[in-house]
């Protein structure tokens, strides 16, 4: 396999996981990053590469069920439900706490997103339009 074709499959895989990420977040709009992390728990434990069996857990996650940490892929699996639930979340790195949006920018972006709504891909099209705005 040439180089081309697999950084040509590489983004293909990028822009895969982004729409699936868009996807989810539609799905899980309005939940909170422990909702989140719980709906995804049993999901990315059960996934074919890591079948890391959820257990009870212990001391502050007494009550609430947890990946096996003795399971092999315990690991891989923690690391791929932590990135998950950021990507979902929207969380960036050095990200710490909730930006407050100033109401003239709520506003703005509330008519972005309904101009955007008439057309395929509107998530993709209102980011294109803010980054083509900034660029000026």
């Amino acid at each position: 396999m040439s180089l081309q074709s697999i950084i040509h499959n590489a983004l293909n895989a990028a822009y895969a996981y982004n729409d699936e990420i868009v996807k989810a977040r539609e799905t899980l709009k309005g939940k909170g990053a422990d909702e989140v992390r719980e709906a995804l728990l049993p999901i990315v434990a059960s996934y074919p590469k890591f079948m890391v069996p959820l257990v009870d857990g212990q001391r502050k996650a007494a009550g609430k069920k947890v990946l096996d940490s003795t399971h092999a892929k315990y690991e891989a699996a923690n690391k791929a439900l932590q990135r998950l639930v950021k990507d979902i979340l929207g969380v960036t790195k050095g990200q710490t706490e909730e930006l407050a949006v100033p109401a003239h920018i709520a506003k703005l972006a509330a008519q972005l997103a309904a101009a955007c709504n008439e057309y395929e891909e509107a998530r993709k099209l209102a980011n294109t339009a803010l980054a083509a705005a900034f660029a000026k």
